[in-house]
């Protein structure tokens, strides 16, 4: 997958006004939304998400819109909007080929009748806002392009000249000579939209073309489809704005508060707990979530390895209890194959899942589990944007990592100036014995003991022992 880095999108004032897209992120892609009073474009294969970026943009209108469709029954676009909007002002013209505004001229007087009845359901119900779905498929079967160019460019002209926002969908084609190609110059505004695939998995993208008279985000950005329609993550600011909250939470764990500095972790901070196999460490990040849940923060524990029956089973072994928690809403466990999506995909899905519980919290068990799925480069980009977007919203975000069994105990993520708390296990032979092991690599903005901490996983939970206490 592309990366996504650039340039910093600005948001500075230009005399253009703009219209909400109906779809988080697009707008800050755009610096606001469409264009208004001037023509968009979103184009795509079959199957990339074309005609739900318009319904997105129709619903999203106060106002109201006129949705005009060549290709799809309007019952069926009216059905695709009631699964996922409760309300919405869209009124339906069905321009499909069966209609007598098309035959094999597409000009003069069926080209009047079609403006003709787009003006009257904007004056019926008053609304400046048009979309024309699958336009480009009216003009596919006419092999005069100089008919097709004058054709499009006086529908544009029209909605420009009576001040209407026009959003056109239409296909890919290579021929720039074709209808799609001819209204990629004609446009305002154009916006790619595609799929791409790693390792057998799709991910959906899209990418803003231009944006006549304003910047925009110029790469390709991925976005999900799901029940509550489209989400689009346009993470691409290279400052480093993220808030220093100056509030602590503790673990959970007395002993391992003492030694991250005597309160436990910052809010708004990355938290890293790496070891090996067996080490415990889905045991202190439950005894963090417990933790955080009673002192009122809300938590989302996403697991790739357990079902969440199978976690609240095995922490519960030990003297962890996440059902209140999840009873009264302040615990939300979520169990994902990390083989079934892209990281792309993992990654929207996430953010999504964090804006719609209202979450303080993120706890991720194991974000190691992502590698499998994504090369090297791709993998560390996605731990990077993680961690970059929930602190600059103020989240605690809390990662385990999985180190191999090779003997190395070296982590993979190679990402350590990223963490601010580096919590490290391990488990060591000695007196013909295997003992779990714990010391505090790095904390920010704490003062942190060096010790090497023995602990033991037991049936009322973690015992802390330090190597003082133990020698002694």
């Amino acid at each position: 997958m592309p990366a996504n880095r650039g340039p910093r999108i600005t948001h500075e004032d230009d005399s253009m006004q703009r219209l909400p897209t109906g779809i988080p992120g697009l707008d800050h892609l755009l610096n606001g939304g469409y264009p208004a009073g001037r023509v968009s474009l979103i184009r795509g294969a079959s199957g990339s998400g074309k005609s739900l970026c318009a319904l997105m943009l129709a619903s999203a209108q106060p106002g109201g819109a006129i949705y005009g469709t060549f290709d799809e029954a309007p019952e069926r676009l009216q059905g695709y909007l009631s699964n996922w909007r409760t309300e919405s002002d869209v009124h339906f013209l069905d321009f499909r080929a069966e209609d007598d505004l098309v035959n094999e001229s597409f000009s003069g007087v069926e080209l009047g009748g079609l403006l003709v009845r787009i003006e009257h359901a904007l004056a019926l119900h008053d609304t400046r806002v048009v979309i024309l779905d699958a336009f480009d498929s009216v003009a596919t079967t006419f092999g005069n392009t100089e008919t097709i160019r004058r054709s499009m460019t006086a529908v544009f002209n029209w909605a420009r000249n009576n001040d209407v926002t026009l959003l056109v969908t239409g296909g890919v084609d290579a021929d720039y000579r074709s209808a799609t190609g001819l209204m990629d110059y004609l446009a305002d505004c154009v916006i790619e939209i595609g799929q791409a695939i790693e390792g057998n998995l799709m991910t959906r993208t899209l990418r803003v073309i231009k944006l006549r008279g304003a910047g925009h985000g110029t790469n390709v950005y991925p976005f999900l489809i799901d029940e509550h329609g489209i989400w689009l993550l346009p993470i691409t600011d290279t400052a480093l704005t993220a808030p220093a909250l100056r509030e602590r939470q503790s673990t959970g764990i007395p002993e391992l508060d003492e030694a991250l500095g005597g309160t436990g972790v910052w809010s708004g901070s990355t938290v890293l707990i790496s070891g090996t196999s067996g080490t415990g460490k889905t045991i202190i990040a439950a005894h963090m979530a417990e933790t955080f849940c009673k002192a009122g923060k809300k938590t989302l524990f996403l697991s790739f390895e357990e079902s969440p029956q199978q976690l609240l089973r095995d922490v519960a072994s030990v003297g962890i209890s996440l059902s209140s928690a999840m009873e009264e809403g302040r615990l939300f466990l979520e169990a994902r194959r990390a083989v079934e999506r892209g990281v792309e995909e993992h990654l929207i899905w996430l953010f999504h899942e964090t804006h719609r519980r209202g979450v303080d919290t993120v706890i991720i068990d194991p974000i190691s589990a992502l590698s499998d799925v994504a090369s090297a480069r791709s993998f560390k980009n996605l731990v990077l944007r993680v961690a970059h977007q929930l602190k600059s919203e103020g989240l605690t975000l809390v990662l385990l990592e999985l180190i191999g069994d090779d003997g190395s105990g070296q982590s993979s993520l190679n990402m350590s100036s990223l963490i601010d708390t580096w919590i490290r296990l391990e488990r060591v032979r000695r007196d013909n014995h295997f003992h779990r092991t714990l010391h505090v690599h790095k904390s920010r903005g704490s003062s942190t003991s060096s010790e090497v901490m023995d602990f033991e996983i037991t049936a009322r939970g973690l015992t802390l022992t330090s190597t003082t206490a133990r020698q002694a």
